[in-house]
């Protein structure tokens, strides 16, 4: 019995934590999600897409919405595009608004991950702010990823959560240059940690090996 229990534990585990290497990305235009469909990247769901632009901004249809994993083992999105502005006009300004999910009873987002690629010269400006609901006490509520400044971000929340709604703004002004910026990436560490379960599973097999040897 304890040897049966053992072997389906494992496999939960391994399914959980093992699945990196079978997992492949799926790419989805913005506009398909703005009716209701929705995206899984590995387990966390991602719907109730919105999006406003303005100016140089791209329009919906052509930004795609692709799933990812960073190195640590987190599942998200990267939404990749022409986001750019056009010298001697006002700022152009890109709103995403979504949920994310956790699909797993047993897992919550515990936190966020911001990284993106904004280029920018003579006196432009590029950044992604995010915000989040529900919001969370202490300084943690906005991620701001600027050009020239800071191209990554991560936050941990004071409390984890099973769902999240996310408010990305991109904010794109040249000055009297260029500014572009092609993808911004988002990913959501967990409790437990994908390692942590890692871990776990490799422990359950020694415990096995373990009795195994010792009933013979």
């Amino acid at each position: 019995m304890l040897r049966s229990n053992l072997v389906r534990l494992l496999a939960v585990l391994l399914l959980a934590g093992g699945g990196v290497s079978r997992s492949s990305a799926e790419t989805i235009r913005l506009n398909e999600l703005l009716g209701g469909q929705t995206l899984q990247s590995g387990d966390k769901l991602f719907s109730d897409f919105s999006y406003a632009a303005t100016e140089n901004m791209p329009l919906a249809d052509a930004v795609n919405v692709i799933t990812i994993q960073d190195q640590d083992g987190n599942y998200g999105i990267r939404f990749q595009g022409g986001f750019f502005d056009l010298p001697g006009g006002s700022a152009s300004d890109a709103l995403v608004t979504f949920k994310v999910t956790a699909l797993d009873a047993g897992m919550q987002i515990s936190g966020a991950r911001l990284s993106a690629n904004p280029t920018v010269t003579d006196g432009g400006v590029v950044s992604v702010t995010e915000t989040f609901l529900p919001t969370f006490s202490g300084p943690t509520d906005i991620m701001d990823v600027t050009s020239g400044i800071n191209l990554a971000e991560q936050i941990t929340f004071s409390s984890p959560v099973t769902s999240l709604w996310v408010q990305k703004d991109i904010l794109v002004y040249a000055g009297d240059s260029v500014a572009t910026l092609s993808f911004v990436d988002q990913t959501f560490p967990q409790v437990p940690e994908p390692g942590s379960l890692a871990i776990l599973s490799l422990g359950l097999v020694g415990l096995w090996q373990v009795r195994r040897r010792r009933g013979r």
